[in-house]
């Protein structure tokens, strides 16, 4: 896809053309999935918070950037609509706490694969900005400075916060498989 494709379908998308939009989602669904399901560790939420963007973006078309900034414009969004959902969630946590000393927790599905389920609950240990530092790195494949350009922030700030989150899902994972 070159950046006068993706300029035309942008243009195209902002005149609410249904194709077109169908077009944006399906190149850009699975990223943004991926994104939101290694920061709020459920694939349900994740789901959530990638249709609250897309129909906001449907919603409010004139709002995309141009196309060589669309994505990063679009993980930046994702962190942030990740990150405020999972605020939302423990404020209701805490007014529910205030209603009824237990508060039921979903099913879990069940552990195939133990290793996996360490390593998930590792990541879901860890703050949500870092969470997305390792998403952006690991899943989306960005550099460094991709990373910096779409959080806003320095390249060598940047790789500190991510080593430091690297840091962080070691030692968690070296307590969690040293336990029986």
């Amino acid at each position: 896809m070159t950046p006068d494709d993706t300029d035309e379908l942008l243009q195209q998308v902002r005149r609410h053309d249904t194709a077109a939009f169908t077009q944006f989602v399906r190149r850009h669904e699975q990223s943004m999935l991926r994104t939101a399901y290694r920061i709020v560790g459920q694939i349900a939420d994740a789901e959530e918070v990638r249709q609250v963007l897309l129909m906001r973006i449907w919603q409010s078309p004139d709002q995309l950037p141009p196309a060589g900034q669309l994505g990063g414009w679009l993980q930046r969004c994702v962190i942030n609509e990740s990150i405020a959902l999972l605020r939302r969630r423990q404020r209701d946590q805490r007014q529910l706490a205030g209603v009824s000393e237990t508060v039921p927790t979903a099913t879990q599905p069940p552990d195939w694969d133990g290793e996996t389920e360490r390593l998930r609950h590792a990541l879901n240990e860890l703050e949500p900005e870092q969470r997305a530092l390792l998403a952006l790195r690991f899943d989306e494949q960005l550099t460094l400075r991709q990373i910096a350009e779409v959080l806003g922030q320095p390249h060598t700030t940047v790789q500190s916060k991510l080593q430091r989150a690297i840091g962080q899902l070691r030692a968690r994972l070296q307590t969690t498989f040293n336990q029986p």
